[in-house]
């Protein structure tokens, strides 16, 4: 065993244990490689600090913290392999730091202003979250080749826009597998297929500039999803969306609609629409509220469509209809004046 505070700076391989084991104070990895084939830990409330190294660890070689106020930090730090584990109130801290092919557990934290990047994806067991304090600069998870997210875990973006963000490198591709959850609030710019679930637990859930190609879009308890110039492709939409004032929402290939698809919710002053971009459908026993006069609420088609609204699906309110369109269902004006 080697334990205490100071600094172990040698080009070093460790097969027993390096332990921080005093409160509040730095056991810090440094200048040189490391090596663990181990154990090397933070207990009773020390710090094993990482400090802009590379550490390779082998199948068996485990980092860990251990008790609250124990904590593991990483800065300008790589770690290759093995585990990487927090338990009991302890925390790991990244302030510019790469996982390559590593495994891990507990909390780890991904500080404002910095980024953690993954090589070749991740087993995660814990929580990981970008941005833990809200704070105000650009903070990310970057995957930097093709790689996944595995394990039960979660990671938390946790604050605005680029804040809190996921990307992906040139070329790369990001899978959330089966198992693995992505919650919160900020930005997903990476490219990403979702085989888990991703989240918007936060108040305030809007689609913006979004494209969704297929599938189902739903709300419920009370959700709502607020479009801004967005397209929706062959989608089954079911629950509450609002299409704000002065934006569109665009329809490719018909929709399947079992909601209630509002207009202009609060009847403001500029045009707004839901465009048919070629020959579709309103399909299902949903229905379409046009919320205020003229082209502040209208439906148009584009490029000589023709839109359909078939037997079992309303348009109602007040508004336009400007349309080339089959009606099979019921269009109602349901408001006076």
């Amino acid at each position: 065993t080697i334990r205490g505070y100071g600094q172990i700076e040698a080009d070093f391989i460790n097969d027993g244990v390096v332990n921080a084991n005093v409160a509040s104070l730095d056991l810090t990895m440094t200048i040189n490689p490391k090596m663990n084939n181990a154990m090397m830990m933070a207990t009773g409330g020390g710090i094993l600090d990482f400090a802009a190294i590379p550490v390779t660890q082998s199948v068996s070689g485990e980092i860990l913290a251990d008790g609250a106020g124990s904590r593991v930090d990483f800065g300008g730090t790589s770690i290759t392999g093995g585990q990487i584990n927090a338990t009991g109130g302890a925390s790991v801290e990244i302030s510019n730091a790469t996982y390559d092919g590593v495994a891990i557990s507990g909390p780890h934290n991904i500080a404002n202003a910095t980024s953690l990047d993954v090589f070749n994806s991740i087993v995660n067991n814990g929580v990981i979250t970008v941005n833990p304090n809200g704070s105000s600069s650009a903070t990310q998870l970057d995957f930097e080749n093709t790689g996944s997210f595995l394990g039960n875990g979660e990671v938390v973006l946790n604050s605005f826009d680029s804040r809190a963000r996921l990307r992906t490198g040139l070329g790369a591709m990001m899978t959330n597998s089966a198992s693995h959850t992505i919650r919160g609030f900020g930005r997903i710019e990476s490219a990403l297929i979702n085989d888990g679930l991703v989240r918007a637990d936060n108040p305030g859930i809007d689609l913006n500039t979004a494209v969704i190609l297929g599938g189902d879009l739903m709300t419920m308890n009370g959700g709502l999803i607020e479009a801004v110039n967005t397209t929706l492709d062959a989608v089954n939409f079911d629950g509450d969306m609002h299409v704000l004032n002065a934006v569109t929402l665009s329809i490719s290939n018909s929709i399947t609609n079992n909601g209630t698809i509002t207009i202009n919710p609060d009847s403001f002053g500029s045009a707004t629409q839901l465009d048919f971009v070629n020959d579709g459908a309103l399909i299902g026993n949903g229905q379409i509220v046009l919320n205020s006069f003229d082209s502040r609420a209208r439906i148009r088609t584009l490029n000589d469509s023709t839109a359909t609204n078939t037997a079992n699906h309303t348009i109602r309110g007040f508004g336009r209809i400007e349309a080339n369109m089959v009606n099979n269902g019921t269009i109602r004006s349901d408001v006076s004046g």
